[in-house]
């Protein structure tokens, strides 16, 4: 036992001297899809998807040369677009009329993720996945009227505290990209897909739910220390 507890204690203090901290940055696109929830009308032909900025720094922490762990705090915008449109003939053009409401939430969210590593040399591929947890910092509601052009009927703030909304959120992340490394310095270019567990609108009268779903790619720098 006491040769087993000597091992274990060389080979966490091995691990201890070869780690190795990292910060950068990060930004991307990532495309969020609405999925609806509690409901049994189809609402996938007036709820559109949304493409949105991310960004954010990351911080980290190289275990071994193969294994780390990384957290990020990141701005995300998510959002949809509920249309409803039809066409309309004037002087025998087909013109497309009606509303369209977008419905955008900025989030502040920190996911924790493991990450394997998988090659030699300065190019690496790598895979990671993690809980995250977000919180909706704000968010707007803009309806446009569409005849030949769009028109700004409304911009009105989302009231995020109505009992409707779920400011938390929680889910997971996983991913996977290259990365490679120049000095001291990391390059790295990826994929990331996020389902959220819980639900950002919660209509008990129409017993409505809204989980958000997401894949985006990413670039990022970081340089370890």
């Amino acid at each position: 036992m006491k040769n087993l507890f000597t091992l274990l204690a060389l080979l966490a203090t091995t691990s201890m001297l070869s780690a190795q901290a990292y910060i950068g940055v990060k930004t991307g696109m990532t495309k969020h899809t609405l999925k609806a929830e509690g409901t049994s009308v189809d609402l996938s032909n007036v709820i559109n998807e949304m493409n949105t900025l991310t960004a954010g720094i990351i911080g980290g922490y190289q275990i071994t040369d193969n294994f780390g762990v990384q957290t990020e705090i990141n701005y995300a915008r998510r959002g949809f677009t509920v249309e409803a449109l039809r066409d309309v003939s004037i002087l025998d053009a087909n013109v497309i009329a009606g509303l369209a409401a977008e419905t955008r939430l900025d989030y502040i969210e920190v996911p924790v993720l493991a990450r394997g590593k998988f090659g030699s040399g300065d190019l690496k591929i790598y895979v990671e996945g993690g809980p995250y947890v977000g919180y909706a910092a704000g968010g707007n509601i803009k309806v446009k009227g569409r005849f030949i052009a769009d028109i700004i009927v409304a911009d009105e703030e989302i009231n995020l505290d109505d009992d409707a909304f779920q400011r938390f959120d929680y889910g997971a992340s996983y991913g996977a990209g290259v990365e490679y490394t120049i000095g001291r310095g990391m390059f790295s270019f990826g994929v990331r897909g996020q389902e959220s567990f819980t639900s950002s609108l919660d209509d008990n009268a129409l017993g409505l739910q809204l989980r958000n779903s997401a894949i985006g790619a990413n670039i990022s720098y970081a340089y370890s220390f």
